[in-house]
């Protein structure tokens, strides 16, 4: 049964700059699950820096800026969870 709602694996590192904080929830992320997020969501503050901080890793993802997403946190989409 289909809800529309969509799952997030919650990331929470206080530390380092939002690319470093990227690059860790990611490479946690395909470890766990074999794939890359469907998604992407930060502080809606650090949208355009999420953006060019998946740019830099080379990576192309949405990227979506929600105000009760924490400033250190990082939330990314289950694809099929």
């Amino acid at each position: 049964m289909e809800t529309g709602m969509v799952t997030y694996r919650v990331y929470r590192h206080p530390y380092g700059d939002l690319k470093e904080r990227l690059r860790e929830a990611l490479r946690d992320y395909y470890a766990r699950h074999g794939q890359l997020p469907g998604s992407v969501v930060v502080h809606k503050s650090l949208v355009r820096e999420a953006v060019e901080a998946l740019a830099a890793l080379g990576l192309r993802l949405p990227v979506e800026g929600v105000g009760g997403c924490l400033v250190p946190e990082v939330w990314l989409a289950m694809n099929d969870q």
